[in-house]
């Protein structure tokens, strides 16, 4: 990884390019690659930094890697991070203003 002039160069996954469709547009085939998750509790804060220190201890940004191999891994764009929804009670009450029907604000329906 680099910069210059401002641009950030990011390491990319290995591959190869099969057709070049555009001028910022091309289909590619990949190399095998290794796929390393840990869970996060949070998206922020601490939570967020010790989920990233563990992907970096795996793969060896601190030293040895703490992987079965002990071999480095390179960090390669992208980088995912996905969340998943969480079920919420509704537990205020819903109140009903005067419908058509007549019936009064605040009566359920």
């Amino acid at each position: 990884m680099g910069i210059v002039f401002g641009k950030i160069g990011v390491e990319c996954a290995a591959h190869d390019v099969l057709r070049q469709l555009g001028p910022n547009l091309q289909l590619r085939r990949y190399h095998p690659s290794v796929l390393v998750e840990t869970p996060c509790v949070g998206i922020n804060g601490k939570e967020n930094g010790d989920a990233f220190r563990r992907l970096a201890k795996y793969i060896g940004v601190f030293g040895d890697p703490k992987n079965e191999g002990k071999q480095s891994i390179a960090m390669t764009a992208p980088v995912v991070n996905s969340t998943t929804g969480e079920k919420i009670a509704m537990t205020a009450p819903v109140i009903n203003a005067t419908s058509a029907q007549g019936s009064k604000e605040g009566e359920q329906v």
